[in-house]
């Protein structure tokens, strides 16, 4: 099931960024002073995609199991210069601090809107 799937990937990069592990390319926030991270978390879709709300409820809730706080910005992808852009594979992507939840997807470099 691939709402499952997106869960435990949004779980293992939120974990990596509570200090469990680390995730190359998450930025600290100068602020803290802590060393804790900043989270940016981020679903690209098209207009009208029908899986975009409950991508975004499945990653709010795996923000809540692992007790941290962000916010879930969505940007919607309207054509290939903005898919090239926000580094966009497909319908909806979550990113977490720019790089995809799926590090088997992070090397891909052709990007598009169908």
């Amino acid at each position: 099931m691939i709402g499952r799937r997106i869960f435990g990937l949004v779980i293992l990069v939120l974990l990596s960024c509570t200090g469990k592990g680390e995730l190359e390319g998450m930025a600290t926030d100068p602020n803290a002073g802590t060393g804790e991270r900043e989270l940016k978390v981020v679903v690209l879709s098209i207009p009208k995609c029908a899986a975009t709300a409950p991508t975004i409820a499945l990653v709010e809730s795996a923000l809540g199991e692992v007790g941290l706080k962000a916010e879930v910005e969505n940007i919607f992808i309207n054509n290939q210069d903005e898919a090239n852009q926000h580094r966009f594979l497909g319908s909806p992507t979550v990113q977490v601090n720019g790089l995809d939840i799926d590090p088997a997807m992070r090397s891909t470099n052709t990007f598009g809107v169908a």
